[in-house]
């Protein structure tokens, strides 16, 4: 995520008060990352530490998306898309293998959410640089 955020930062030539605000609110949620971590490490086969984990996962996930969509707004010639310069197709499919791992998780199986997160990181890898704006 950090990799990605600094690389695209570089076609970034104006700012305002939403994208600071956005990255306030990115950052917060950044911040329980640890933790969460713990949480997780400590009760692994907990639905409840899982889908914690999961819900900052996906609001990070959507706070980088809206971020995105400011600064494609205020910087038209840069070219984001829905995160960045990833194709939108992918970003779609990280968020909904996310929410399908968070659904699995508070329902039938805790680690399920693990799983979705290593799938869509994947996915993201994958995916980066190919937007098709």
């Amino acid at each position: 995520m950090w990799v990605s955020h600094h690389n695209n930062w570089r076609h970034v030539k104006t700012i305002n008060g939403t994208t600071v605000m956005l990255t306030l609110v990115l950052l917060f949620f950044t911040s329980l990352f640890p933790y969460t971590t713990s949480f997780v490490s400590e009760n692994f086969n907990n639905s409840v530490a899982q889908a914690f984990y999961g819900l900052i996962i996906i609001i990070i996930s959507l706070c980088n998306v809206a971020l995105s969509r400011n600064l494609d707004h205020i910087n038209a010639a840069a070219h984001f898309g829905l995160l960045y310069r990833t194709a939108d197709w992918v970003v779609y499919a990280d968020l909904g293998l996310k929410i399908i791992g968070l659904i699995l998780a508070i329902t039938v199986y805790p680690p399920a959410m693990m799983i979705a997160i290593f799938l869509a990181s994947t996915l993201l890898l994958v995916g980066i640089n190919t937007h098709d704006k």
